[in-house]
């Protein structure tokens, strides 16, 4: 208490650096830091800093740690949230989950620099997995496409056994036969409007 009163930024960088994610109360901190900076558009940098280290990060000996405490806390809090703040807490969600993706596309932000492509592609992935547990993913939507036109990315999390995600090949299966389905639903449509010509 003392801490989130004089020194709340030891506390955010306990998660941050550390990957202290497990305390609802730390994380709380760390998302309502990166929801201010990610909302101040007119400094590029503070942008960067948002996400900087807040879904991922590497540990001291340089190996890739997914903060699952604050994937897990983003899933129960969008679950039962106000709708104004289920709004901006799923603006920043989504931001980051179609920039990891088309990172996996050759658009890196700088955020996401320091990650190889590989450590990339395990983000997209728990982001994927979560955000789908979160809030549902549906119509179009980047990660569901990658799903479909990505044979690398989808074998390289089945190589890894699905990173032991509960229900994850299951979620992967349905996403990608949603996908498909969607595209024919498009295609169709086109179809009767150029006959209909």
């Amino acid at each position: 208490t003392w801490l989130r009163l004089h020194n709340s930024d030891f506390l955010t960088d306990l998660c941050r650096l550390y990957g202290y994610d497990t305390v609802p109360e730390i994380n709380r901190l760390v998302i309502a830091d990166v929801e201010e900076n990610w909302y101040d558009y007119s400094d590029k940098n503070r942008f960067i800093v948002a996400y900087r280290d807040f879904f991922a990060r590497h540990d001291g000996l340089g190996r890739l740690c997914i903060h699952e405490g604050i994937l897990q806390y983003l899933c129960a809090y969008l679950n039962d949230c106000q709708e104004s703040d289920f709004v901006r807490f799923d603006m920043v969600f989504t931001d980051y989950k179609e920039n990891i993706v088309q990172s996996l596309r050759g658009k890196v932000p700088p955020y996401l620099e320091e990650f190889t492509k590989e450590e990339r592609m395990k983000i997209a992935a728990y982001i994927g997995y979560y955000y789908d547990r979160a809030v549902g993913i549906t119509t179009y939507e980047p990660f569901r496409e990658e799903l479909v036109d990505n044979e690398e990315f989808v074998s390289y999390i089945k190589e890894n056994g699905y990173f032991g995600l509960e229900g994850f090949p299951e979620t992967m299966e349905r996403l990608t036969n949603e996908a498909i389905e969607w595209r024919e639903t498009l295609q169709g449509a086109a179809k009767s409007s150029a006959e209909g010509m």
